[in-house]
């Protein structure tokens, strides 16, 4: 159909000639699906309005993921059938499902780098789509049991977990942020970097701009093509961020100077592991005292118990 051939282009214009310009085997190129690689005729509009009404809890969301059912979500068929062929008789990854798949590096000394790609396209639908948008946080927690041990992990998923609805948003959001280092994303088409240091867990974000897009003509420098190179050094834990963009009138990719210094380059430092220890310590410790505390004063407070529009928790 239609789209397995856009699969098949892809690969065949992308992918095979950037692992064989870099010299690369195809379990080094990682794959998640995004909007544009799901098929929405695939469910009904009956299946589609039932497993939208079903899957409103954290449970729900996990035991249709375990069930393994396609009733719904038959739309990641095609693109989990060209990942499945993609990787066919490659090392990694050591795990793939209809949803998540896991890819363990060794980098020759003693590190082991892990990656999670997630899949959070198989409930995005045409229309009003972040009102629909699950990834299921039992997806992440699968992932991260295969990764455990190793000394980097990595996410990658084409929706930020910022998009997705609720009940999925803040706790896929928050575990993505306490488990992961990296988190790689796309889908708006403007990039931005940014690492939430030990006050947030640690993780550097880096949302990817538009690189195949129509508009080439575009000066928009909002929505600008682009791309971008990240290095980081596992050891210091140091962060390079290199961010280019088309120049239209040129025809070249210049440095990103919106996104980084006169070079398109923006620096990083991750905290280490005995900070990230301290302010786990220290999160814990004020969710003690919040726990314990805070119900008795919301008692003391003039408001408590009254039909006042005034704050009744000392948290509001």
């Amino acid at each position: 159909d239609s789209t397995q051939e856009a699969f098949g282009a892809f690969s065949e214009r992308v992918a095979v000639p950037l692992l064989e310009a870099l010299s690369l085997s195809r379990s080094r190129f990682i794959l998640v699906p995004g909007n544009h690689d799901v098929d929405y005729s695939r469910d009904s509009s009956i299946s589609e309005k039932g497993i939208a009404e079903k899957l409103t809890s954290q449970d729900e969301i996990r035991e249709y993921i375990e069930s393994e059912s396609q009733e719904g979500s038959e739309r990641i068929n095609s693109y989990h059938d060209f990942a499945v062929d993609f990787y066919d008789d490659a090392e990694e990854p050591s795990s793939q499902t209809r949803y998540e798949s896991v890819f363990i590096y060794e980098n020759g000394r003693d590190l082991q780098i892990g990656v999670a790609a997630l899949n959070s396209a198989w409930r995005c639908a045409p229309s009003s789509n972040e009102e629909k948008l699950l990834l299921g946080r039992h997806q992440v927690i699968r992932a991260l049991e295969h990764l455990d041990g190793c000394d980097v992990k990595i996410a990658v998923s084409h929706y930020n977990p910022s998009y997705l609805s609720e009940p999925d948003k803040a706790s896929v959001e928050s575990l993505v942020r306490r488990e992961f280092d990296l988190l790689f994303s796309g889908h708006i088409h403007k990039g931005s970097v940014e690492s939430t240091q030990v006050a947030n867990s640690a993780l550097f974000v880096s949302i990817s701009p538009g690189a195949l897009r129509r508009n080439l003509e575009s000066d928009s420098r909002e929505y600008a093509n682009g791309y971008r190179i990240v290095d980081f050094n596992p050891y210091t834990l140091e962060i390079s961020a290199h961010s280019r963009r088309y120049a239209p009138d040129k025809n070249v990719f210049d440095p990103n100077t919106d996104l980084g210094n006169d070079q398109g380059v923006t620096e990083y430092q991750l905290p280490s592991s005995e900070e990230r220890r301290r302010y786990d310590e220290a999160r814990d410790l004020a969710e003690r005292i919040i726990a314990q505390h805070v119900p008795a004063l919301n008692q003391q407070l003039l408001s408590s118990g009254t039909d006042t529009e005034a704050p009744e928790s000392i948290m509001d």
